[in-house]
């Protein structure tokens, strides 16, 4: 018992000191395999980690989350997705590259590589998940392509330079260096609505394409380096929060198309001067506006009704508000604290402000000067041309649109037009390939210059056949030979065992005899005439005689061999049988045409046993008495012709087919 206990303690001891290790931290094998047909190598003198292969990299399975010795990762092509989680608080990371293969990347697959710099990512990622770059605080320079259709919620946040830089003239707002553009939309399938769910970059300035119809809850939300952006008509929607926070947005101009703001969507907007609320608005939701602390102006559209909550508290430069004479209702705190606001320009009577019901603590807009009848002004706007930016091969550009001077309302939104694409030639053979290697064709964009290539798939073998041929006792090969690569295949040509005519008699008939040949291997399969042998016949085939039949093998088979076959003599029959004392008398139809001669068997037994033969030497014959047989015994007699013919110099006897039998008895 107390070497039990022993044991558990120093168990227990083990585990607590164990416990609170993060052995990924640490250690790393050289190799291992992170998805079906995915695998990873590690370079430790430098740090690279590698994933070659081809499909998915695992979610939530990977063994390189919260390494501290990993510098660079570089994904080969072929790899379609990176798994969630993938490389997750390694903070030690500072390159990544992503393959023209991938369509996929994770959520949070890169979340706190506070390290991660530069990330080169390829042509065609299609998705960005939620958090797959939160925190990744050293983050420069990234370009995502105009292939991503969804960004997830967060995916850049904390993320403070990030994009490419260029330059654009002509912006609404006269910017000077663009630093990105958003180009993701997630489609919901019941409601058939494309909404924007996550800001593309901490951008300075963003031009949000014509394909987005709501802006999502939170989507710009804490972008701190986004001091302009663009919202085309197409926006119906922002969501909650959408662009709270964002500490450098000085200038926005919502279109007529947007019909509803969501709460505290341009809350803490500390550097928003000034903002156009458009007339498709009907009410200001609560707190939409508060904190907005350098908001000198605004003003309520006609169709408003109401102001919610909170709507513009806290903002305590705003020196005026011009309120349309539709408005029934100002919540509580909806100008709390607005210190500076001194006059209110109101298009109404001074009986319709009366009644308004205005919520408590707007003690600053009560007290402020209250300016009937007001006619706003701009209700011609001063237009100016805002310059058409034409897009490259890869860099989208601007159509042309106008805003007004005085207000800043755009009149005609500027939109993005997609890059043209590359235009590439026919492309340029800069490797040959061979049947040992794969060659490479190289285009060229006949505008930017840039290239792509593409695989030549490997020549086909150029074989040469060396035949041995088969014979009747042996098998034989093939053999083919690459010419150019020495590459070899054999195939064995099985041996002749079967040479067979179709008949091998036949009876005289007067005409010409020619018996098919069947010629087979081992195998049993049946050779061709003409390709695998030819066939030649003895000349005549037509009259009673022996004949032959020569086979000689060709193309894969080599060797001869001869057959042969009979034209056997007609028969003939026994026309009477007369017994007679221990003696028989027999009579036959003469048969003279073909033949030599005839003979004549007879026996005791109807099967012939122990029969004897008579041979009659001439064809003119007709009878014949067989005497010197037993008396009072039945005897069983037949006939048949034949014929003695010459044959490679040797003479041979062609016979009939026997008669039909017939009997009879003797006399004592």
């Amino acid at each position: 018992m107390k070497k039990v206990l022993s044991l558990l303690l120093s168990l227990l001891m083990l585990f607590s000191i164990t416990a609170g290790i993060d052995f990924s931290a640490y250690a790393l094998a050289s190799s291992g395999k992170c998805g079906d047909n995915a695998t990873w190598s590690f370079d430790s003198s430098t740090g690279t980690l590698t994933i070659s292969g081809t499909g998915d990299v695992y979610d939530y399975n990977s063994p390189f989350k919260n390494n501290k010795n990993i510098n660079s990762v570089i994904i080969k092509d072929g790899i379609t997705s990176i798994g969630n989680e993938t490389f997750s608080q390694c903070s030690k990371l500072k390159s990544a590259i992503i393959p023209n293969s991938l369509k996929s990347i994770g959520d949070c697959v890169f979340e706190f590589c506070s390290s991660l710099k530069n990330v080169k990512m390829g042509s065609y990622v299609e998705s960005i998940g939620h958090h797959a770059f939160s925190h990744c605080l050293s983050l420069i320079n990234l370009k995502i392509p105009y292939t991503v259709m969804t960004i997830g919620e967060d995916a850049f946040s904390h993320v403070n330079n990030i994009f490419y830089n260029g330059t654009a003239s002509g912006s609404p707002w006269g910017a000077k260096v663009i630093n990105g553009y958003v180009d993701g939309y997630l489609v919901y399938a019941d409601e058939r609505r494309e909404e924007l769910l996550g800001c593309s970059a901490q951008a300075t300035y963003v031009t949000i394409p014509n394909s987005v119809k709501m802006i999502g809850k939170g989507a710009f939300s804490q972008c701190s380096s986004l001091s302009s952006i663009v919202i085309p008509n197409s926006v119906k929607m922002i969501g909650i929060g959408a662009f709270s926070h964002c500490s450098s947005l000085s200038s926005i101009v919502i279109p007529d198309s947007v019909t509803s703001i969501g709460y505290h969507a341009f809350e803490y907007c500390t550097s928003l001067t000034n903002i156009i609320i458009p007339n498709s608005i009907s009410i200001i939701e609560s707190a939409v506006f508060t904190n907005c602390t350098n908001l000198t102006s605004i003003t309520i559209p006609n169709n408003v009704s109401s102001i919610g909550d909170f709507a513009f508290g806290n903002c305590n430069s705003l020196k005026s508000v011009i309120i349309s004479n539709c408005l029934r209702n100002i919540g509580e705190y909806a100008f709390f604290d607005c210190s500076s606001l001194t006059d209110v320009y109101y298009t109404g009577s001074e009986t319709q402000w009366n009644n308004i019901s205005i919520g408590s603590y707007n003690d600053r807009l009560i007290y402020a000067t209250i300016h009937y009848n007001y006619l706003p002004t701009c209700d011609v706007h001063t237009v100016v041309t805002d310059k058409a930016v034409a897009p490259t091969c890869t860099e989208p550009g601007l159509t042309q649109g106008s805003h007004c001077s005085v207000c800043e309302k755009i009149i005609v939104p500027q939109e993005i037009v997609k890059p043209t694409g590359h235009k590439y030639d026919s492309g340029k053979i800069t490797k040959a390939a061979t049947c040992k290697a794969t060659g490479v064709k190289t285009y060229t964009c006949t505008v930017c210059k840039a290239t792509k290539t593409a695989t030549i798939a490997k020549t086909a073998h150029t074989y040469k056949n060396y035949v041995t041929k088969a014979t009747s006792r042996a098998n034989g090969s093939i053999v083919n030979k690459c010419s150019v690569c020495g590459t070899k295949k054999s195939t064995t040509v099985p041996k002749v065992s079967s040479f067979k005519l179709s008949a091998t008699n036949y009876t005289y008939d007067g005409k010409v005899k020619t018996p098919a040949v069947t010629v087979k291997d081992s195998k049993g399969k049946t050779l061709r005439k003409g390709t695998d042998y030819d066939v030649t016949y003895s000349s005549g085939r037509k009259n009673v005689g022996k004949y032959a039949v020569k086979i000689t093998l060709k193309g894969n088979y080599y060797g001869t061999k001869t057959l042969y076959f009979n034209i056997n003599p007609r028969g003939t029959t026994i026309a009477k049988l007369t017994p007679k004392s221990r003696a028989i008398a027999v009579q036959w139809k003469k048969q003279t045409n073909q033949t030599t001669g005839y003979q004549i068997q007879y026996s005791v037994y109807s099967n012939f046993k122990s029969a004897k033969t008579i041979t009659m030497p001439k064809n003119t014959y007709y009878a014949k008495s067989i005497t010197g047989l037993s008396g009072n015994k039945r005897y069983y007699v037949r006939i048949r012709t034949y014929k003695t013919v010459k044959f490679n110099g040797k003479n041979y006897n062609l016979y009939s087919p026997w008669s039909s039998t017939k009997y009879t008895t003797t006399k004592k």
